[in-house]
């Protein structure tokens, strides 16, 4: 099996920068969700994060996530809609990697200036896969939320696409902060949703509450013929 640590929504700021939730120390509950992780004994071949890894877009905060992230093993990341493309792709570099037979294909979805995402770049990818793929990208496919931000434009088309694959696919996703998990294909390609790292979030129908536990990250096994496991850690 090979292992993939899943981090998400971590909104890291400058020094000087101040958050949306001010009252969060991010660094410390990224800690809290990192001992969690070394609580289950995991070491990861493979670190992935999908996005918003700055709140305030900032290359500072980018640099320190990575910084952290990568004292664990190698790492990869795609952006979110907190932050700034290029600062993720210059610090991150490009978002591909190999997992045993498993290609990992980072996937921008981010609309400049938008909360919401696109789907763009989601189609060349799955119209390039030959083999089990992980797709990293950080607008879901599908949410419990119906609110349009919480959505990915063109979602149901980009499902469709992935069901005629013929490949194992999984997707990695966060921006809602809460748990996601479907199946398509009769259960070959997987939709999971992480928690994310800054605080957690219920979404039922087109509200939001902002929940006080629930964040966390996702413990990824992946078998070299197709098989999935997820765990989630909380903390």
């Amino acid at each position: 099996m090979h292992r993939v640590l899943h981090i998400t929504d971590t909104h890291f700021t400058a020094p000087g920068s101040v958050s949306e939730h001010p009252e969060i120390d991010t660094a410390a509950r990224l800690e809290a969700v990192l001992d969690a992780v070394a609580a289950e004994d995991f070491a990861p071949d493979l670190i992935v994060h999908t996005g918003d890894v700055a709140d305030d877009g900032s290359a500072h905060a980018v640099r320190a996530v990575r910084e952290r992230l990568a004292a664990l093993g190698p790492v990869v990341a795609v952006p979110g809609n907190h932050d700034d493309p290029a600062v993720v792709r210059g610090v991150f570099g490009r978002p591909d990697a190999r997992v045993g037979p498993w290609r990992v294909v980072g996937v921008d979805t981010v609309i400049p200036g938008h909360v919401e995402g696109r789907c763009d770049e989601l189609a060349e990818a799955v119209a390039a896969l030959d083999g089990p793929t992980l797709v990293l990208m950080h607008h879901p496919i599908r949410s419990h939320s119906a609110h349009h931000w919480f959505r990915l434009e063109h979602g149901p088309a980009a499902e469709t696409d992935l069901a005629a694959t013929g490949q194992p696919v999984v997707v990695l996703s966060g921006h809602t902060h809460e748990v996601y998990d479907a199946s398509l294909a009769g259960g070959r390609v997987r939709l999971l949703g992480g928690p994310g790292v800054f605080y957690a979030l219920r979404h039922r129908g087109r509200e939001w509450t902002f929940m006080p536990t629930g964040t966390g990250a996702q413990l990824v096994e992946l078998a070299d013929d197709g098989g999935v496991t997820v765990q989630r850690v909380y903390a």
